[in-house]
């Protein structure tokens, strides 16, 4: 009965001992499947990484180009308008001044007009009021216009 009760006892001992090792084998399997797991994450956090820094790059060169393209773009609008506003001041100074040399004489002329409008009134008033002596004005054009 001792070999029955030391087979038994074998067998138990075998039992445990390959559950034990099937344990072992399952906690090494799920180790290796957690490392393999790890490495391919560490792999596209890597990869994933790199393709935002490539996409950051290329947006802040997109940026700069867009940049220099809008300076570039208004440099070119000022001197357009610089250029522009030079033309218009070349085209309209010569009008400015034959315009100023026909208006001066017909001012010279209105001016003269009314001087002497004031001249024969002022003459015609004395003679209304009675005073017939009036001073001189400096350079005032004589009238040729009889009061009455």
């Amino acid at each position: 009965m001792n070999d029955v009760r030391k087979s038994v006892e074998d067998a138990a001992y075998t039992a445990v001992g390959v559950g034990v090792l099937g344990a072992q084998a399952v906690l090494a399997r799920g180790q290796q499947a957690k490392d393999r797991v790890d490495a391919q994450t560490e792999g596209v956090r890597t990869t994933a990484k790199s393709k935002a820094d490539d996409a950051k790059a290329k947006a802040d060169e997109a940026k700069t180009k867009a940049t220099d393209a809008a300076k570039g773009a208004g440099d070119d609008a000022k001197e357009r308008f610089e250029t522009l506003v030079h033309d218009v001041r070349d085209r309209v100074e010569p009008v400015l001044a034959k315009v100023s040399e026909r208006v001066e004489p017909v001012l010279e002329k209105f001016k003269a007009k009314a001087d002497e409008i004031v001249e024969i009134g002022t003459a015609k008033a004395r003679t209304f009021l009675g005073s017939t002596s009036a001073p001189a004005k400096a350079g005032a054009a004589k009238s040729t216009t009889k009061v009455a």
